[in-house]
C-alpha cells in the first residue's frame, strides 16, 4: 500500500503543561482535514505529558524528550528536524486551532500562484481564566491589512498563525540567545521567502487572566527595548521607510536608536 505523506507537520514545544498539551493536541485531532503529523518536544521529564503524548499520538506522530536547558527555541530545532509535511506550523501548548484552519489553509494554498511564500493567517484571542474554566471573552484579529514589511519594525504575526515551506526547516533555527525568538525566526526566515496573507481564521490565542499571568505579563515587559535592541541589531531594516520606523519607534519612548545599534537599510 503506497504511504500518503502528511501535508503539515504540526510542532508543539512543551513544558510541565500536560492538561494544555491535552487541549492543543485535540485541536489538531478534530481538524476537518486530517493529512497531518504532530512532532511533540518535551523540554522536561515529566510524567504526565509523557502519558498525555503516548495515549494521544497517532502512528506517524513523534514524542521527544529533550535534555539541557528549557526553553521552546531548542525544541522547536529538534522538531524542524523530524518533520515529514510539505509545510510545518508551530502551535504553542497552551493554544489551540479551529477544527477547519488546515482545511481553509489548504483551499487556499490551491489558488495560490506563488512560488511557496511564507503564508500566515488572521487569529482569534480568547481571554479566559483557566482556574475558573471560564471564557471572559474573544477577540478576532485581522492582519490582513498590515503592510507585511512592516514586521521589521513590529512583530504582529503569532507564531501559531504562519505556515512554512517544509525547505526553510533546513535553512534557519531559533535563536536560543534572543527573548524574542518567534520574531527573530521570523526576519531570518524572511530573507529566504516572502509572507503571503490568507485571509483565513484558525489559530486561537489562549490568554489566561489570573493574577499570577497577568503579574508575569508585566514583568516582561520590562527587557522589551533590550529585545527590540538584539532584533534590530541582527536585522538590519531593509529600506529606508523601515529605518524611519524603528527610528519612530524610538523616539516615541524618548530614546536614540543610533545610541543602540546601526539603522542605516540594507543596501
Amino acid at each position: 500500500m503506497e504511504t500518503i505523506l502528511p501535508k503539515f507537520s504540526i510542532i508543539i514545544a512543551t513544558h510541565d503543561r500536560h492538561q494544555l498539551l491535552n487541549r492543543a493536541i485535540q485541536s489538531i485531532q478534530q481538524q476537518t482535514y486530517q493529512h497531518y503529523q504532530i512532532v511533540i518536544i518535551s523540554d522536561s521529564n515529566c510524567l504526565n505529558t509523557y502519558k498525555i503524548a503516548s495515549k494521544m499520538t497517532q502512528e506517524g506522530d513523534l514524542f521527544v524528550q529533550r535534555y539541557g536547558n528549557a526553553g521552546p527555541a531548542a525544541s522547536r530545532n529538534i522538531g524542524m528536524n523530524l518533520i515529514t509535511g510539505d509545510y510545518f506550523i508551530f502551535l504553542d501548548d497552551d493554544d489551540t486551532f479551529q477544527p477547519n484552519f488546515l482545511e481553509n489553509i489548504v483551499n487556499q494554498l490551491q489558488e495560490s500562484s506563488s512560488k511557496e511564500p511564507i503564508y500566515y493567517t488572521n487569529f482569534q484571542v480568547v481571554h479566559e481564566k483557566l482556574d475558573d474554566d471560564c471564557i471572559i471573552e474573544t477577540e478576532m484579529i485581522d492582519v490582513g491589512g498590515y503592510d507585511p514589511s512592516t514586521v521589521y519594525v513590529k512583530n504582529f504575526i503569532p507564531n501559531n498563525c504562519l505556515v512554512f515551506p517544509k525547505r526553510l526547516a533546513v535553512d534557519i533555527t531559533f535563536d536560543k540567545h534572543i527573548a524574542y525568538e518567534d520574531w527573530d525566526f521570523i526576519l531570518s526566515a524572511c530573507a529566504y521567502a516572502p509572507l503571503q496573507h490568507l485571509s483565513i481564521f484558525g489559530p486561537r490565542i489562549h490568554k489566561n487572566n489570573n493574577e499570577e499571568s497577568v503579574q508575569r505579563g508585566k514583568s516582561n515587559e520590562a527587557g522589551l527595548i533590550d529585545c527590540y535592541i538584539k532584533v534590530y541589531g541582527k536585522h538590519p531594516p531593509i529600506n529606508h521607510s523601515i529605518a524611519i520606523q524603528r527610528q519612530e519607534l524610538f523616539s516615541s519612548i524618548n530614546l536614540d536608536i543610533n545610541e543602540f545599534v546601526d539603522n542605516s537599510p540594507l543596501p
